[in-house]
C-alpha cells in the first residue's frame, strides 16, 4: 500500500475549525482511524483491546501533528483521541453565549465591500453559517436569504454580477436545505 501524505494546515486560533475538522476526519478515515474519535469503548467489538489502544494512539498522534504549538499546549493533557477531539471542539467552537453572540454579530455585520469578490463574500458567509450550526444556532432559511441579500450593496453592477449572485443565492439555499 502506498504511503499518502495530506497537506492540512496546523490548527491554530485563526483556522476555520469546522473545515479543519472535516479534513482531519478524512485523513483519519484514510488511515482507518476515524473510530478512535468515538472513544475506545465505542470501537467495534471485533477489535482486541490492544488493537483499540494502538488505533487510539495512532489517531492521537495524527491529531497532535496537526496542531499548532499554541493549541497543543492547551490540549496536551488529553490521553485519548476522543478526549482530545472533544477538547478541541470546546476550545475552537465554544458554545458559550459570548461565542454565539460574537458569531451572530459577524453574520449580521458581514457586508460585500465595493470591488470585493462576490465568491469570497459567499465563502465567508457559508463559513459563518457552518460555525453557527456547529454551535447549534438555528436560522430559518428565508431569514438567511434575507440576511445575505441585505449584505449586498444596493446597486450591484454590472449585470453579470447580479446573475452570479442570484445563482449563488440559489445554490446557497440548496446548500442550507441539505
Amino acid at each position: 500500500m502506498a504511503s499518502l501524505k495530506y497537506e492540512i494546515p496546523l490548527l491554530d486560533r485563526n483556522t476555520r475549525f469546522a473545515l479543519w475538522q472535516i479534513k482531519m476526519q478524512a485523513v483519519l478515515a484514510q488511515m482507518d482511524l476515524e473510530d478512535a474519535l468515538l472513544g475506545i469503548d465505542k470501537m467495534p467489538s471485533t477489535l482486541t483491546d490492544e488493537e483499540k489502544k494502538r488505533k487510539d494512539r495512532k489517531a492521537l498522534t495524527q491529531l497532535h501533528l496537526h496542531l499548532s504549538n499554541e493549541i497543543l499546549q492547551d490540549v496536551m493533557k488529553e490521553k485519548t483521541a476522543a478526549a482530545l477531539w472533544k477538547r478541541l471542539e470546546q476550545i475552537c467552537m465554544s458554545k458559550t453565549l459570548t461565542s454565539k453572540l460574537h458569531m451572530k454579530q459577524r453574520l449580521y455585520a458581514h457586508r460585500l465591500e465595493e470591488g470585493a469578490s462576490v465568491h469570497e463574500h459567499l465563502t465567508v458567509f457559508k463559513e459563518i453559517l457552518s460555525n453557527l450550526e456547529a454551535m447549534e444556532v438555528q436560522y430559518d432559511k428565508e431569514d438567511l436569504g434575507l440576511i445575505l441579500l441585505c449584505s449586498l450593496p444596493r446597486l450591484i453592477q454590472p449585470l453579470e454580477t447580479r446573475f452570479y449572485i442570484a445563482a449563488s443565492l440559489s445554490q446557497l439555499m440548496r446548500f442550507m436545505i441539505l
